[in-house]
């Protein structure tokens, strides 16, 4: 009697324990057909650059600033802009079918012009458009560079590139 009692404890702690262990979602072992990631991307300002923005050289992005002032009401023209703490940048992300509206996302930020680095940067709302011309993404907020740039008597240092950056959760679907 006490044998059939242990087996029987036995078996019922085996099957409590592989149902414990089965719990495997879905996504996790399959995934669908045609579903995949799509690059999304858009041009966009950082502002608050520490002189390391595009030279006056790089008329592009300044022309992009007047305009972007133009819009906010402020009338500028181009030879009074006289900013270094302005860069034009590309910004992109990718997006899947599980993204629904109001979701973040990560964003990547890299420099257009001659700016030389993006540190203390923040970029504009910039909208983000698929390959189809779309607008899938609005993204802004502050930027997270992962280099640096310093001279010291002439000596120059650089770990990675200060010209490309990170929005964190920066991104968001439309």
């Amino acid at each position: 009697m006490n044998r059939l009692i242990l087996l029987l404890v036995v078996l019922v702690a085996s099957v409590v324990s592989v149902s414990a262990n089965a719990a495997v979602r879905a996504k996790d072992i399959a995934t669908f057909h045609g579903v995949r990631q799509n690059p999304i991307s858009g041009v966009g300002l950082v502002v608050g650059l520490d002189r390391s923005g595009d030279s006056r050289r790089n008329t592009a992005s300044l022309r992009a600033l007047a305009n972007r002032l133009r819009g906010m009401g402020v009338n500028i023209e181009l030879d009074e802009i006289q900013a270094r703490n302005v860069a034009m940048v590309m910004v992109s992300a990718s997006i899947s079918a599980h993204h629904r509206t109001g979701s973040v996302i990560d964003v990547n930020v890299a420099s257009a012009g001659d700016a030389t680095s993006l540190e203390g940067g923040s970029l504009l709302p910039t909208l983000l458009v698929g390959l189809d011309g779309n607008i899938y993404a609005v993204a802004q907020g502050a930027l997270v560079v992962g280099g640096f740039s310093a001279s010291q008597d002439g000596s120059g240092t650089q770990k990675n590139t200060p010209t490309n950056a990170r929005l964190v959760s920066g991104g968001f679907i439309e």
